[in-house]
């Protein structure tokens, strides 16, 4: 995934968090400091933290059984395409790519 970024913008590299920089908030999300967070959505590289409350899901699929692995290729496969809500990264790359 992060190759095809890179060909379009090399610069973006400094944007992807080294795994010492996101280990903050991984162990932040697994201390009890986080236990009320319910229902955010976060995005972090190392430098920025994008935090959205209350997303709106745009497809859901319900099942009569429980899920199994194979079911959520199946579903995303067929899924439409959704509206993307990107951060300072992301919006990078948008421009970088020329939409949205």
């Amino acid at each position: 995934m992060v190759a095809p970024l890179l060909e379009i913008g090399p610069q973006l590299a400094e944007r992807f968090g080294a795994p010492e920089a996101v280990a903050p908030v991984v162990s932040f999300l697994a201390s009890e400091n986080s236990r009320g967070m319910t229902g955010h959505v976060l995005g972090f590289d190392g430098r920025e933290l994008a935090i959205w409350g209350h997303p709106a899901a745009e497809y859901a699929v319900c099942q009569d059984r429980l899920w199994e692995v194979g079911d959520f290729a199946r579903v995303l496969e067929g899924a439409p395409a959704v509206t993307p809500n990107p951060d300072g990264f992301g919006r990078e790359v948008h421009d970088l790519l020329g939409v949205g």
